[in-house]
């Protein structure tokens, strides 16, 4: 069996775009993660806390912390005993589950599990891990979403040439992000995590070698706007910065480019800024 390797953090990055942060990301002996929160679509209330997403991430990286500490098994196996901590902690649980996608927090999420010649790892929705291999940067994600999201995207630049106000935009794409939530985790749709746990079965999950100088970084889509949004670099560009560079530096260029952009009509993006959180990692024996 290979030695699991500790993990240290180079350089850990949570910054908030709106008024509840939403992102999380944590390390424990050789586990490393990142989480994305998404709030529901309605203005009810289910839970606690800044917002239904903020405590759903909060639950989630508790439950990471107590179980990954001494755990061996797969990503996998160890986001399925998360989410039976987090279920087991609220009331009515499964009245909840019962409720419509788009009035329940989701979240997408990155783990990894580092050893000592490979790296293990779960992706649910599109966070990312990024790393190096023999050179080559290489960036893991779930390309589902971005590809439910591009014909609303699509609608929103229609709208826009035809000199439409943001508050018009939003009335005319609220119904597609609802059908869109209520796509997911159902066949044609994206995978994402909630309390039912179903995104786990349909998750990226697999095994690669040990990355260069055992370093990753795992990420939150807010990360990767700065590729995916704005296309204001290549995707091996922004991998390399990642690795190498403070991750601030590609955090405050994606930060920039939104600022200069207040109608969003240069980079098509439903939220004007949105959370972005990144951590750095490195193996050792």
């Amino acid at each position: 069996m290979a030695q699991l390797m500790k993990i240290v953090a180079d350089e850990i990055l949570m910054v908030r775009g709106g008024d509840a942060l939403e992102d999380r990301v944590g390390i424990v002996e050789h586990w490393a993660w990142a989480i994305d929160g998404a709030t529901g679509l309605v203005s009810e209330r289910l839970f606690p806390g800044a917002s239904d997403a903020s405590w759903f991430v909060d639950a989630l990286d508790l439950a990471l912390r107590a179980e990954a500490a001494g755990a061996t098994s797969t990503p996998a196996n160890l986001l399925e005993r998360v989410l039976m901590r987090v279920r087991a902690a609220v009331p009515d649980v499964d009245r909840l589950c019962s409720l419509s996608a788009e009035r329940m927090p989701s979240a997408a999420c990155a783990i990894v599990r580092m050893m000592e010649t490979r790296v293990s790892y779960v992706i649910v929705g599109d966070c990312s891990l990024m790393f190096r291999r023999n050179g080559v940067p290489v960036r893991l994600t779930d390309p589902r979403p971005m590809a439910t999201e591009a014909p609303i995207l699509d609608e929103v630049k229609r709208l826009q040439s035809r000199g439409a106000s943001l508050a018009e935009r939003r009335e005319v794409i609220m119904p597609l992000l609802v059908a869109r939530r209520r796509s997911m985790n159902q066949p044609g749709g994206y995978c994402s995590l909630d309390l039912t746990g179903a995104g786990i079965n349909t998750s990226l999950s697999g095994v690669v070698e040990l990355p260069d100088d055992g370093k990753c970084v795992l990420c939150t889509d807010g990360f990767t706007r700065l590729v995916d949004v704005f296309g204001a670099c290549s995707e091996a560009r922004m991998v390399m910065d990642a690795l190498d560079g403070p991750l601030w530096n590609v955090a405050a260029a994606v930060r920039k480019l939104e600022k200069d952009d207040p109608d969003r009509l240069r980079a098509t993006r439903i939220k004007l800024f949105d959370d972005l959180a990144a951590c750095r990692v490195s193996a050792f024996r």
